[in-house]
């Protein structure tokens, strides 16, 4: 609820009604279409994600505060826009003030001066990508929330659906499950919210076996990812709520016997899905270069350690994924400092090295909200799962390059921060939603 002088019409709330279920069909579109491409079909600065989802802001943002999302919006939530934008803020200014170079080790050009809107567009659309995730969890009245779980799940799972179909018709089968959403390193953190907003549903007692199928053929599809990280953070989802499930009779057994079912299924996908024998390797020797070739670039001096080698200079990956700057056949990029990849394959080696402690602090800063939130104790049953995945994705922020690429998987992310912040917040263990004016005299 909000006080009543601040109350929005009830024409008001049903436009933020529409704002929050409107990213529905905007997640199958961003699942079925390529949104790092440009509308001509090129890869380029001008991405279908940067217009598409501008719109969605310049349209989507005022409805949403005409709609009350601003009131609703606990303290948590405002320090989480507050922080990530001046991250980003500080991302624009580091980018504008450097020259950002690319080289060509077996390519006649040589070095390539990369145009500044490389840099600006993917800082833009990760804050497009935030401020459209406040919106669709903020906009809705906080009845409707579990319906609109709901429906975002779904639309994820409608996009595994499509890509396994895409795989099977172009006899593709064996590899791994690649989306136009993201790639198989990195979509794992949108199915991974996905299986989790299902068995939160489940969990608060909506549709149990409906949902919890639901949980399990999303969950399929992470798995077919063969992505480490992400089947390692899946199957510590399941571990816990395994064993934080508590049922009335047999709970030994019960447990012992869901657990078989879960290691039969894994060890079932593995002989079926020649990707899975990747998992058995722990190791990566590229990544490891490409993070000591970033550390030892960034510690050349105090000034560099503070203020971050400037964004986009290590890794300016929109170039390479534009065509800009040709890419080596091993993926393997030559700087003055040493071999890296394409992208930092690290959220806070990006934040590190490119922007310095400066923009490691504020990149922490804005996922504090979420640690702390993830780790409170007696979270309403609705949102526990998502919570959980929420924690285990900060853990695979560290394997993979998220919030500032992979756009789609983003707005996914802060849609499941949003939703848990409110809810927490919201919530008073009862299902009950607390008064904006009570919450703000706690």
């Amino acid at each position: 609820m909000v006080p009543e002088r601040d109350a929005p019409t009830n024409g008001w709330r049903m436009l933020g009604t529409v704002v929050s279920f409107g990213v529905v069909p905007l997640i199958l579109l961003l699942g079925v279409v390529d949104s790092r491409r440009m509308p001509n079909g090129q890869f380029g600065p001008w991405t279908l994600f940067l217009i598409v989802g501008g719109v969605a802001v310049a349209a989507g943002v005022p409805l949403a505060l005409k709609a009350g999302a601003w009131a609703r919006t606990s303290r948590p939530g405002r320090w989480l826009v507050a922080a990530f934008a001046a991250l980003i803020a500080w991302g624009i200014v580091s980018g504008l003030s450097h020259v950002q170079v690319a080289y060509e080790r077996l390519g006649s050009r040589g070095s390539v001066v990369v145009p500044h809107v490389y840099v600006v567009v993917p800082m833009l659309s990760a804050l497009i990508a935030c401020l459209l995730g406040w919106a669709v969890a903020h906009a809705i009245e906080r009845r409707l929330l579990p319906a609109l779980l709901a429906c975002v799940g779904w639309a994820v799972l409608a996009v595994v659906a499509v890509a396994m179909v895409r795989m099977a018709i172009s006899g593709s089968w064996g590899q791994r499950l690649n989306t136009p959403m993201a790639g198989a390193a990195s979509v794992h953190v949108a199915l991974l919210l996905g299986a989790a907003g299902f068995l939160g549903l489940a969990a608060a007692g909506r549709a149990r076996v409906l949902n919890a199928t639901a949980a399990c053929a999303t969950l399929l599809g992470l798995f077919l990812t063969a992505s480490r990280a992400g089947v390692a953070s899946a199957g510590v989802l399941l571990l816990v709520l395994l064993f934080r499930w508590r049922p009335r009779r047999h709970a030994v057994a019960f447990r012992l016997a869901l657990g078989g079912i879960v290691v039969a299924a894994v060890a079932g996908l593995a002989l079926l899905h020649p990707e899975f024998s990747r998992l058995l390797s722990l190791t990566d020797e590229y990544r490891a270069r490409n993070t000591e070739t970033g550390l030892v670039a960034v510690s050349q001096d105090l000034v560099t350690l503070l203020f971050g080698k400037g964004e986009a200079t290590m890794w300016p990956w929109m170039a390479y994924e534009s065509g800009l700057v040709r890419l080596e056949p091993d993926w393997d990029l030559w700087t003055p400092f040493g071999p890296v990849l394409p992208n930092p394959h690290s959220t806070y080696l990006w934040a590190f090295v490119e922007l310095g402690i400066v923009g490691l602090v504020l990149l922490l800063a804005a996922l504090w909200p979420v640690l702390r939130g993830g780790l409170r104790r007696g979270l309403p049953p609705l949102v526990t799962p998502v919570a959980m995945a929420l924690l285990l994705s900060l853990v695979s922020f560290a394997t993979d390059t998220h919030l500032v690429k992979n756009f789609p998987v983003a707005l996914v992310w802060w849609f499941g921060a949003f939703v848990m912040l409110r809810v927490i917040t919201e919530d008073d263990g009862t299902g009950t939603e607390v008064p904006v004016e009570e919450r703000n005299r706690s």
